[in-house]
């Protein structure tokens, strides 16, 4: 088993809920005992990495993650797992936050900026490879010099390094998807985005929800998760229909608020609520449109009305970029968030519903 996806499964068994506090209450004082010790030696072990300031022992400045060799392909490896073992300490921080908690927030965002080093780490070519690195024509003799071992002995040469051969041939690092579930994906964006957090305080949220960077990397981690082919039925029905709730009150009701927030989030927010449409509008899982359209809007309207209704929150979206900047002067990120409200304009507007004059006027 993966240490990440082990420490996952560590992580959600240590969340508890009103229904298993209700069953231990009601269970007998021998199981009780022993389920809380359990839980007690597990909860330690958690936190004592979640706390280490370092719990893996990678030399980034040696051989390039990208190179083809099997010293690299292993280093690749242990980072992808390294990775997965952040996202899972981040996620038990997340289930064990509760009104009474101090510092979560500065515990969390310690966490990840642990996390996101060492991924930018990933991204940086290491001081060894740019020694290493050969032209196509040397590697092409070289290539040619190892055909024939007969030549090799008669220069004196040794065999030639198989690193030496494929390394300008791998392409760059890919960290894992993330391991988390929908679930979680739930009740992070929940953290984040929604009005009303049941389980943590408003000046820790606030604390957490002031880093951009954290945002940046919620969402693609969220992103990631909702791009994996085998999402359950049941969790678009919950857990996605939730996330396209918060971001479209968050992210497209309020699309003004978030531009001035951080116009890179906004455009990752629209991205990640255009996903959950597409999830929700698949054949795939056959939901009944009006249910779910119905809580994403917060009425109890037709889901043309439904539609008609998000249409209109978008078209306002879009008036805001037109009014708010000069078309031949649009940076990249502002042509990506009109690029993106128009895709989702398509989307809503090429889903088959009872005819509704809002939709079409």
């Amino acid at each position: 088993e993966p240490i990440g996806q082990l420490l996952f499964a560590v992580a959600q068994f240590l969340q508890t809920t009103e229904i298993e506090d209700l069953e231990d209450i009601l269970s007998s004082q021998v199981v009780e005992t022993g389920h809380a010790y359990l839980k007690c030696k597990l909860n330690r072990v958690m936190q004592q990495l979640c706390e280490a300031d370092s719990f893996f022992d990678i030399d980034m400045e040696e051989a390039n993650l990208s190179d083809l060799t099997p010293e690299s392909k292993a280093k690749s490896l242990k980072v992808q797992q390294t990775l997965h073992c952040y996202e899972a300490l981040i996620a038990h921080t997340v289930m064990q936050w509760t009104l009474t908690s101090e510092d979560t927030a500065t515990k969390l965002y310690k966490l990840f900026k642990a996390c996101n080093q060492l991924l930018e780490q990933t991204k940086v070519l290491p001081k060894s490879s740019k020694k290493g690195n050969k032209s196509l024509n040397e590697t092409r003799e070289t290539v040619k010099s190892q055909k024939s071992q007969k030549s090799q002995k008669e220069k004196g040469k040794g065999p030639v390094k198989l690193s030496n051969l494929v390394k300008d041939k791998a392409g760059p690092f890919k960290p894992l998807p993330c391991l988390w579930n929908p679930g979680f994906c739930q009740k992070i964006i929940e953290l984040l985005y929604s009005d009303e957090v049941s389980w943590a305080s408003l000046e820790q949220r606030n604390q957490i929800r002031a880093r951009r960077d954290f945002h940046m990397w919620a969402l693609r981690s969220v992103q990631s998760v909702l791009l994996t082919d085998n999402i359950d039925k049941k969790d678009v029905a919950t857990n996605v229909v939730r996330i396209a709730t918060l971001l479209y009150n968050k992210a497209v009701v309020r699309f003004q608020n978030m531009c001035g927030f951080d116009d890179q989030v906004a455009l990752t927010c629209l991205e990640v609520f255009k996903t959950c449409l597409t999830l929700l509008f698949s054949p795939l899982y056959m939901l009944k449109m009006e249910c779910f359209l119905s809580i994403i809007t917060g009425t109890n309207e037709p889901a043309s009305e439904c539609l008609a209704s998000i249409l209109d929150n978008v078209h306002t979206a879009l008036q805001h970029i037109e009014a708010d900047s000069v078309a031949d002067e649009r940076d990249l990120l502002v042509k990506k968030q009109l690029q993106l409200l128009i895709q989702i304009a398509a989307m809503l507007l090429e889903t088959p519903t009872a005819s509704c004059p809002l939709k079409t006027r």
